[in-house]
This record gives C-alpha cells, structure tokens and sequence, in this order.
C-alpha cells in the first residue's frame, strides 16, 4: 500500500510541506500588517471591544482559509477589509444588534479615567459615538473607511463590493443623517458637552 501511494504522489509530500509552509509566512505577514487596523475597524462597526475582537479573529481565520484561493484581482488589504465588513454584518445579525453601543461601564471607566486636557477630545469622541449610533452597520463601515481610513470611493467600491453610485449615495446619506443627527444634538449638549 505504501509503495502505491508513493508512486501516485511523486514529490508531492516536499511539494505540499512547500506550499504549507509559503501560506503560512502569508498569511502571518497578512496578520502583522492588518491586524491592528481590523481590530479598530471591527470594534468601530460593532461598536464593542468584545464583539470587535470576536469580528476580528473571525476575519482572520477567513483568510487562512480563503488564502489559498486568493488571485490577488484586488490588493489584500481590501479583500481582507471586505471579509471583516462581513463578519461584522454576520455578527450584528447574531446578536440581533443594529447599532453602535457603548456598554454603560465602559463608558463609566473612560469617564473615570479622563484628565480635564483630554475632556474637549472625549467630548468629540462622545458626539461621533452618538452621530455613529444613528447609522446603519452598512453607512457605518462606508464613514468609518472613507473617513478615519482614508480609502478612495474605488477602493470603497472594491471592499463593500457595492457599485460606485451605490458607495456615494450611501456615503452622501450616511454624512446626511449624521449632520441631521448633529443638528437634533446641538440643543442637548451645553459649552461643555454634557447633556443637559
């Protein structure tokens, strides 16, 4: 039996041990490259730390495995963008969760922790929480790559998968709803940035 299997599969073993070994160093350069950013990127869909890091192994273990079959017709850094949109999606509709929360302890400590330096940057931090809560996951993801990533409207285009004239209205009504929310905030936020 064994002289069998060695005739049918050639160099196959030291082939096979070779290309094991070529993914592996992919995908751990794939996983030092992006993991710092797909965490951020999944924490701010999610809108918890938990569920962004649940998001974030979630995509990674989607690109071990996807590795193999990625062509490279996109750069990596979209297509593992694109899977960690997903996985968050997925795990939104998990936890039957649709917006952007913040878990009243978190919240508490962050408060605790603050210096009156850092109080106008937590204030803005407050402030795009709640203009964040307001959006959808999908317009959510759209603000969160065009603006704190930075990603071109094709580059938003080849990570949501959605067509260009998709990605700008949902980009242009996702910036609309969150002035709209601005506005209904104003009145509710004093100099200092505390509700009143």
């Amino acid at each position: 039996m064994k002289a069998g299997r060695n005739s049918d599969s050639g160099n196959r073993p030291s082939s096979s041990k070779a290309q094991q070994a070529s993914q592996d160093e992919r995908f751990r350069e794939l996983l030092e490259g992006h993991e710092d950013i797909v965490y951020t990127l999944c924490t701010r869909i999610t809108g918890d730390a938990e569920l962004g890091r649940d998001a974030a192994q979630e995509t990674f273990i989607r690109v071990w495995r996807a590795l193999p079959d990625f062509r490279g017709d996109s750069s990596p850094r979209t297509w593992i963008w694109r899977i960690a949109i997903r996985c968050c999606t997925e795990l939104l509709r998990r936890e039957r969760r649709g917006g952007f929360h913040l878990r009243v302890e978190e919240f508490e400590d962050r408060l605790a922790a603050t210096e009156e330096a850092r109080g106008e940057e937590l204030e803005r931090e407050d402030l795009i929480r709640r203009l964040l809560d307001g959006l959808t996951p999908a317009q959510r993801s759209l603000v969160l790559l065009r603006f704190m990533q930075g990603l071109s409207y094709r580059e938003l285009v080849e990570v949501t998968g959605r067509s260009m004239s998709s990605v700008k209205v949902g980009l242009h009504r996702a910036v609309a709803d969150m002035r709209k929310r601005a506005e209904q905030l104003k009145p509710a936020v004093g100099t200092s940035g505390e509700l009143r």
